[in-house]
């Protein structure tokens, strides 16, 4: 009996030796496993970070996630976070109307405004394509979007009439770039400045 138990002695410990040898133990994996998320945390902020430090003004390119309109774009900087802002320096169509979205009679006059002029509701479309790739500069939560070589979306919606120059705007380079193109779109009344009723509810905000 002795002799038996043994040699099941044994064989347990041959048993046990050989799940030893195919078990990674626990705490390895944990280590593993924090060690990838580490990792995946520092590729994503690797590519967040740069978005959020261009005060060198140096372009990041990014991916067109998605497209709300003329007035807000959503770009994707990794696999599981993306970010949206609005085209920088100006004021779209929209943005120059939201506070007058009680305002029935505005309302009415934009969609009017829409139905007979589509492209111009649709430029983001036009120039902007989803999972393209754009240089963008984010500043001040907005976006310099590159949209057609070195021309942004901020100076084609100026040139087509569907925006106006942010009052706020400091860049001393671009601001009197951008109020040459306005002027411009104003004195061929382009876009909404062909529109009377439009321009009467924007100058009443």
């Amino acid at each position: 009996m002795a002799i038996t138990s043994l040699s099941l002695t044994g064989k347990a410990k041959a048993s046990i030796m050989k799940i030893n040898e195919k078990t990674t133990p626990l705490s390895t994996l944990r280590i593993s496993f924090n060690l990838k998320s580490f990792i995946n945390t520092l590729k994503i902020w690797f590519l967040i970070i740069p978005l959020f430090t261009l005060d060198a003004k140096e372009p990041t390119i990014l991916m067109l996630k998605n497209s709300h309109g003329n007035f807000l774009q959503e770009f994707q900087v990794a696999p599981h976070y993306s970010f949206s802002c609005k085209p920088y320096g100006i004021k779209t169509l929209e943005e120059l109307l939201n506070s007058k979205t009680n305002d029935q009679k505005c309302q009415k006059n934009l969609e009017i405004f829409y139905i007979k002029h589509p492209k111009l509701s649709n430029l983001h479309h036009k120039y902007l394509h989803k999972k393209s790739f754009y240089h963008v500069e984010y500043e001040n939560r907005s976006c310099l979007v590159y949209a057609k070589g070195q021309v942004t979306f901020s100076e084609i919606l100026l040139k087509e009439g569907m925006a106006l120059v942010d009052r706020d705007l400091k860049n001393k380079i671009l601001k009197p770039k951008f109020v040459d193109i306005e002027q411009n779109a104003k004195d061929k009344k382009k876009g909404f400045f062909a529109d009377s009723e439009l321009m009467n509810c924007i100058n009443e905000n």
